[in-house]
C-alpha cells in the first residue's frame, strides 16, 4: 500500500464523533480540534519518535539498517520494545526487552480509564504524539486479540495546515512535561532541544547566539529558564565536541552515560570564559582527557576548583597527561571498574540533576588512550587539591598512615625492580626524608 492509498484508506475508515474536540495549544494559541475514531491497524508508529534517538540510533547501527515498520513486520515490533521495554536489545533482527514499570503503570491506567487524550496523527497514519500509548495498544491487540484494541481516537492534522516544524513545537511543549507520561531520559531530551535549535538556526560557535536560542527555547526545558537551557545547550556543545574528538563524530548514543559528566564541561567552560579565557583551550584538553580515562563528573567539577585555587598544579597536571598520552602504547586497554563519585567544591547556581539516574553511572569510553595512567595523574592531584586546604593536623598525618599501611613494601620492592618509575621512586624517597625530619622534631635531644 502506498502513502495516497494510505491516506484514502485511513479517510475512509475515520470515525466522526462531531461533540468531541480537543483544545491544544498549536501556533501560539489555544485552539480546539475535531476528535475522531481511528482503526489501530492503519496507525503506524513514528520510528524517529524523540523519545527513544539514542537507543534507537544504537540499535540501527547494529541491525546495519534504518527502522521501516512500512517494510518489515519485525520493525514495527522493535520500536514497540523500544517504546515499553526497559534494556531493550538487539536479537536476530529485532529489538527485544522485558516490559517496564512505567508501561505496567500505563496499561493499569488504561484499563481502569481507558483513553484520556486523543493521538495526534498525520493523514497518512503516522503518529506524532501518543506513540508509547499505540504501541501498547499494538502489544495487547498482538497478545489477547483485537477486541477492545482496534480503534483510537486521533486528532488529525493535514500537511497544508501544519508543518513537521509546527508538529514539532507542539509535540516538544507536550511530551517534555510530567504526567503519566515517561520522563524523556536526559539524552534525549537533550538531543530534542539539539533538533529545536538546529531548527532556530543556532551557530554553536556564536555566543550571542547560543544565548538567543536558549532564551527562545527556555520552554523545552523543565526550569523553563534560559540561564538553564543555555547550560543544555553548552552540554550539547562540548558532547559533540568530545565526539569528534575521539573520532566518532555525531555518535550520541556513546554518550547515553554522561551526560552530568558534560553538563560540568560546560560550567567549567563557561567559568573558565570569564575568569580567564586564555585557559579556555587547557581546561578543555583536561575535561576531555578526564572522561576519556573514564572520570566522573565530580572530578570534572575538581578540574575547575584545581584551576581556581592552584593554576601551577593545573598546569603541572596537564603536563602529566600529556607526557602520559604522547608517551602511551598504541594499544586498547582494558576498562576497570568505576569507583564512583568523588565530592568537590561547587557554588553552581543551579543543583545537579539526575545525579541517582542508572544512565549516567559510567564512563564515556575512548579507544586506544591510556585510561589508568591518566586516571591516577588526575586523583593523585585532585586528592593532594583536596587535603592541601585541609587545616587538620591530625587527619592529615592520620590518613597518610593509613594509606601507607596499605601497601606492602616487599610487593612495593618487587613492583620498582620490574618497572623502574622515577616519580614512585622520588614518592618513597619524599616519605623517608619527612619521617626522618618528623622523628627528629618529635624525639628528645640524647
Amino acid at each position: 500500500m502506498n502513502r495516497d492509498e494510505r491516506i484514502a484508506q485511513l479517510q475512509d475508515r475515520l470515525g466522526s464523533l462531531p461533540d468531541r474536540t480537543e483544545r491544544l495549544w498549536a501556533k501560539n494559541k489555544f485552539q480546539l480540534f475535531p476528535v475522531h475514531r481511528a482503526p489501530t491497524d492503519l496507525l503506524i508508529l513514528n520510528p524517529t519518535n524523540r523519545r527513544f534517538t539514542a537507543e534507537r540510533l544504537e540499535v540501527e547501527s547494529q541491525l546495519a539498517r534504518q527502522l521501516d515498520p512500512l517494510a518489515n513486520p519485525n520493525d514495527e515490533k522493535s520500536i514497540v520494545s523500544l517504546l515499553l521495554d526497559r534494556d531493550p536489545h538487539v536479537e536476530g533482527d529485532r529489538v527485544v526487552g522485558k516490559q517496564s514499570k512505567a508501561t505496567e503503570a500505563l496499561l493499569a491506567d488504561w484499563e481502569k480509564r481507558q483513553q484520556e487524550h486523543p493521538l495526534w496523527i498525520r493523514p497518512d497514519g503516522f503518529v506524532s504524539n501518543g506513540n508509547r500509548r499505540l504501541a501498547l495498544l499494538k502489544r495487547l491487540s498482538e497478545a489477547r486479540g483485537t477486541e477492545g484494541y482496534d480503534w483510537v481516537e486521533v486528532v488529525v492534522f493535514s500537511y497544508e495546515d501544519f508543518t513537521d516544524d509546527d508538529l514539532f513545537e507542539m509535540e516538544a511543549r507536550e511530551q517534555l512535561t510530567e504526567g503519566l507520561k515517561m520522563r524523556y531520559s536526559d539524552l534525549n531530551a537533550l538531543l530534542t532541544l539539539r533538533d529545536a535549535a538546529e531548527k532556530e538556526g543556532i551557530d554553536w560557535h556564536d555566543e550571542d547566539s547560543m544565548s538567543e536560542v536558549a532564551s527562545r527555547l527556555q520552554y523545552l526545558v523543565k526550569r523553563s529558564n534560559a540561564a538553564y537551557a543555555r547550560i543544555q545547550l553548552d552540554t550539547l556543545k562540548y558532547m559533540s565536541e568530545y565526539l569528534a574528538h575521539i573520532g566518532e563524530p555525531g555518535n550520541f548514543p556513546k554518550m547515553r552515560r554522561s551526560v552530568e559528566r558534560f553538563r560540568d564541561v560546560g560550567k567549567n567552560m563557561a567559568w573558565v570564559a570569564r575568569e580567564d579565557a586564555s585557559r579556555q583551550a587547557d581546561m578543555l584538553e583536561l575535561c576531555f582527557g578526564l572522561i576519556s580515562a573514564g572520570g566522573v563528573h565530580g572530578e570534572v567539577r575538581g578540574v575547575r576548583t584545581l584551576l581556581a585555587k592552584d593554576p601551577d598544579a593545573f598546569d603541572a597536571l596537564l603536563a602529566e597527561v600529556r607526557l602520559i598520552e604522547d608517551e602511551a602504547p598504541q594499544e586498547e586497554e582494558e576498562e576497570e571498574e568505576e569507583e564512583g563519585d568523588d565530592e568537590s567544591i561547587d557554588d553552581d547556581s543551579f543543583e545537579d540533576e539526575d545525579e541517582d539516574d542508572p544512565a549516567d553511572t559510567g564512563p564515556s569510553p575512548a579507544p586506544r588512550y591510556p585510561k589508568r595512567q591518566v586516571k591516577r595523574a588526575i586523583d593523585l592531584h585532585l586528592d593532594q587539591q583536596r587535603n592541601k586546604h585541609r587545616d587538620d593536623m591530625e587527619f592529615q598525618v592520620r590518613s597518610s598512615a593509613d594509606r601507607l599501611a596499605d601497601v606492602r613494601v616487599e610487593e612495593l620492592a618487587e613492583f620498582l625492580a620490574e618497572q623502574p618509575n622515577e616519580a614512585l621512586h622520588g614518592a618513597v624517597g619524599a616519605i623517608g626524608e619527612w619521617a626522618d625530619a618528623a622523628r627528629a622534631a618529635l624525639e628528645p635531644e640524647k
